[in-house]
């Protein structure tokens, strides 16, 4: 996966050098565009109310998910109290308002040490890695052998 995300990143960075990416902005049709945004904006909102328990693996075999067993936790209220309040600032017009909106909240989970079971960190906040660490995880011969398994289905 490292080794995927490596290459990805170099073909990115390759397209950004050679401006093949203003080329791709403007191949793309205006829909398509606003479609992807909101499809990823939708992603990341499920995976936010699953984190803080809103919404829950479903029991039952039908159903992806359910709603969460208690709505009163305080991840929960903190995160609704965080989006009337970055939407109270935005109406209001006050610049910085999503980013005022994030740091209130996070201050106040980290004050009151509100947060989900799943995202309870132990040890240090920050660690960065060492490179040689993170070079020697590269697994290309993975890579390559993932990439001839995915090629001919993408075809």
């Amino acid at each position: 996966v490292l080794a995927t995300c490596f290459v990805a990143c170099l073909c990115i960075t390759m397209m950004a050098l050679c401006k093949v990416t203003s080329f791709l902005i403007r191949a793309f049709p205006g829909n398509l565009k606003t479609a992807v945004m909101v499809g990823i904006g939708l992603y990341q909102t499920f995976i936010g109310v699953r984190q803080i328990r809103l919404i829950v693996p479903a029991e039952h075999r039908r159903d992806i998910v359910q709603l969460g067993p208690d709505w009163c936790e305080a991840p929960i209220l903190l995160s609704f109290g965080g989006l009337l309040l970055t939407t109270y600032l935005f109406q209001r017009g006050i610049k910085g308002s999503i980013l005022i909106g994030i740091a209130v909240v996070t201050g106040l989970t980290w004050c009151f040490d509100i947060t989900p079971q799943s995202m309870h960190i132990s040890g240090e906040i920050v660690q960065l890695p060492w490179i040689q660490d993170a070079l020697c995880s590269l697994s290309f011969p993975g890579f390559v052998t993932a990439y001839k398994r995915t090629l001919p289905n993408a075809l």
